[in-house]
């Protein structure tokens, strides 16, 4: 979808996709919560993503730097064709808010990633602790 017969020329900038970051050739799941009670801020999001990873010769569409040229054909295709590859991201995240006038809270949150396929399977937990301040400009000026 978003590849090119050279790879100048595609939908991407300094090897970034400007599309989705998955390229092409997926479907997604997306699931996002969050809940404030009082000074309390919980966060959840939960990501699932089928998707057809390219092989070495082939270009099923995730990789947008790769040449279409070498696409399996024209008419024919289906969704996650390729190295069919899943993928689970889920975050949570508890924060208290010290001070709501700038937003200052003190967070941790933790992660789980997995990447399976036929050819491999990848698993990671990450765990971060921190201080966030951040200011909302809210203008009711409209």
């Amino acid at each position: 979808t978003y590849s090119h017969r050279e790879r100048i020329t595609n939908y991407g900038h300094y090897n970034q996709s400007l599309a989705h970051p998955l390229g092409a050739n997926f479907r997604e799941f997306l699931l996002i919560s969050q809940y404030t009670f009082k000074r309390f801020n919980f966060y959840f999001q939960f990501n699932f993503a089928l998707y057809g990873d390219d092989t070495a010769m082939t270009n099923y569409g995730r990789n947008i730097f790769k040449s279409y040229d070498n696409r399996l054909r024209d008419y024919g295709n289906v969704t996650a064709q390729g190295i069919k590859t899943r993928f689970n991201n889920t975050i949570f995240c508890l924060s208290y808010i010290f001070n709501p006038q700038n937003n200052l809270r003190l967070e941790f949150e933790t992660e789980y990633r997995s990447r399976t396929s036929f050819l491999a399977s990848e698993k990671e937990i990450i765990c971060s602790f921190g201080i966030r301040g951040g200011f909302r400009n809210l203008y009711y000026d409209f």
